[in-house]
């Protein structure tokens, strides 16, 4: 995995026997056990711990088009598992995590203007 790093993210795919899968990498994420790895699977919709040691030699970065089109078909999803991964793991209104901070206030999310998601009638 090469480290080539925008806005704290990296893009990139797990080539694996059962197919591709592109994941994104931040670097503003908690820390993860010792020997594991938060990346956000798209195809989940979620943010996956998986093991450094086995996922690493299967991660590969997108090139510059690829990663674009990623960014455009993806990022409303990680803002979400984003947010809500943040709040699982307290950190989301940490105001003394400035780039935690920024990253939130980049992506528009904000306490005072969510939504309850258990008033919203999904049927």
């Amino acid at each position: 995995m090469r480290k080539s790093v925008q806005n704290g993210e990296w893009y990139g795919e797990i080539r694996a026997a059962r197919g591709n899968i592109i994941v994104i990498k931040d670097v503003q994420l908690p820390k993860a056990n010792n020997g594991r790895i938060y990346l956000y699977n798209t195809q989940r919709g979620a943010f996956v711990e998986y093991d450094e040691s086995i996922v690493s030699p299967k991660l590969f970065e997108l090139d510059p088009e690829q990663t674009k089109e990623a960014k455009m078909q993806f990022q409303a999803g990680w803002e979400v598992a984003y947010k809500q991964f943040m709040r699982s793991h307290g950190k989301f209104s940490d105001n003394n995590n400035k780039e935690v901070a920024k990253k939130v206030e980049e992506i528009g999310l904000s306490d005072e203007n969510d939504i309850d998601d258990d008033s919203i009638d999904d049927d």
